[in-house]
């Protein structure tokens, strides 16, 4: 299945606001964060019924325990963009 989740809370897009003329640039960064679980993006119904669906019942935690993320890839625009980091709260890498 693919899921898929938005840094900007599904609105799409994150504008940068500019900052005050004469701002150092160090002093013009600004940060987004997110963070979620795999568990969130997946909706209880038949898998036949969307990408984001586990299976028939499948609100039962024990019944979703296979589903392992494999992949995130982070999408951000440059010049605006100075980096992305992901990693794994539970383990911290």
């Amino acid at each position: 299945i693919r899921l898929y989740h938005q840094t900007e809370d599904n609105q799409g897009e994150y504008d940068i606001v500019p900052c005050l003329p004469g701002t150092p640039a160090q002093d013009c960064v600004q940060v987004i964060t997110s963070r979620w679980k795999v568990r969130d993006m997946m909706q209880a119904c038949s898998s036949r019924s969307g990408n984001e669906c586990t299976g028939t019942d499948s609100a039962d935690p024990k019944k979703i325990a296979g589903v392992h993320l494999i992949y995130a890839g982070p999408h951000c625009h440059a010049p605006d963009c100075l980096s992305m980091e992901l990693y794994n709260a539970d383990t911290g890498r």
